[in-house]
C-alpha cells in the first residue's frame, strides 16, 4: 500500500502512518491512498484509473468536521446520482468547501475517477464511489 498526505501537519501524519502501518510514502500522483487533512488542501494530482484498470484509481480520504448536517448550516451540499441511487441524493457537510471537492466534478467519465471516503470528526462516514456523479448544490 502507498500513501500521500496533504494538508496541515502532513509530514507528521505521513511519518506516523508510515511507521505504524508500513505503508510506502509516495508522491500524490502515485499513491493508492491520499489523505486530505483539512479544507484548502489540494488533491487534483490523485491517480485516476484507466479503461484497462479502473480499480487502480486512488482512494481519497477527506476529513470534514461534520457529515449529514442540515443544508442551511452546511459549508457544501453535494448532489449525488448513480447506481443504487434513486433520482438524486444529497449529502451536506461542514469543514469542506465545494472547491475542496472540485476534482469530483472535473473528473473523467466512469470508471476513470477516484473513490472518495469522508471520515468526519463527528464519527460519521460516507463513501462516494467512482461510479457516482457529483455536483455542488
Amino acid at each position: 500500500m502507498s500513501l500521500h498526505v496533504v494538508g496541515p501537519a502532513a509530514e507528521r501524519v505521513r511519518e506516523y502512518l508510515r511507521f505504524n502501518t508500513g505503508a510506502h510514502v509516495v508522491g500524490q500522483e502515485a499513491a493508492d491512498f491520499l489523505l486530505v487533512t483539512a479544507s484548502g488542501s489540494r488533491w487534483q494530482g490523485a491517480r485516476r484509473g484507466t479503461l484497462e484498470a479502473p480499480h487502480e484509481g486512488a482512494t481519497v480520504v477527506c476529513v470534514p468536521s461534520r457529515l449529514g448536517c442540515p443544508p442551511e448550516v452546511a459549508d457544501v451540499t453535494l448532489g449525488l446520482q448513480g447506481p443504487g441511487i434513486s433520482g438524486e441524493a444529497q449529502l451536506s457537510m461542514q469543514g469542506l468547501r465545494a472547491d475542496d471537492l472540485a476534482p469530483l466534478w472535473t473528473r473523467q467519465e466512469f470508471p476513470l475517477g477516484v473513490d472518495l471516503w469522508l471520515a468526519a470528526a463527528d464519527g460519521h462516514l460516507a463513501v462516494i464511489p467512482r461510479s457516482t456523479r457529483c455536483r455542488a448544490l
